[in-house]
């Protein structure tokens, strides 16, 4: 059962979808970014002038930071993320602060565009 968080507003959820479909928590997000991007390498003639460019591995990446129950443990590495339409695979996780039954978290995942969903 996910926690909720008066008043109603912007949620956030993240974690391993069950089979029943429950997932770990819901949290009042704060700010979200997404960066669309992708690794590239230009490719030279032979006097040296790019010509052309490989542009490969594209992905989103996404920065969440939300407010959760102190009690809400941090996602995993590896969790699936699922902010809005936008979901990819947790990274990395980093506990702001905690206060008064409370805590900050701001979460990095990326969604690889070759890979398989993450939920």
């Amino acid at each position: 059962m996910a926690v909720l968080i008066k008043p109603a507003g912007v949620t956030a959820v993240w974690g391993v979808v069950t089979a029943e479909g429950d997932t770990f928590a819901a949290a009042k997000v704060q700010s979200m970014s997404v960066k669309h991007g992708a690794e590239q390498e230009p490719l030279p003639d032979k006097q040296g002038e790019t010509t052309g460019l490989a542009i490969y591995d594209a992905k989103d990446e996404l920065t969440v930071e939300v407010i959760v129950e102190t009690a809400t443990p941090e996602p995993a590495l590896g969790d699936a993320l699922k902010v809005d339409a936008v979901e990819g695979i947790v990274l990395g996780s980093e506990k702001k602060w905690e206060n008064k039954g409370w805590k900050k978290l701001a979460i990095t995942g990326t969604k690889f565009h070759a890979f398989p969903a993450a939920t």
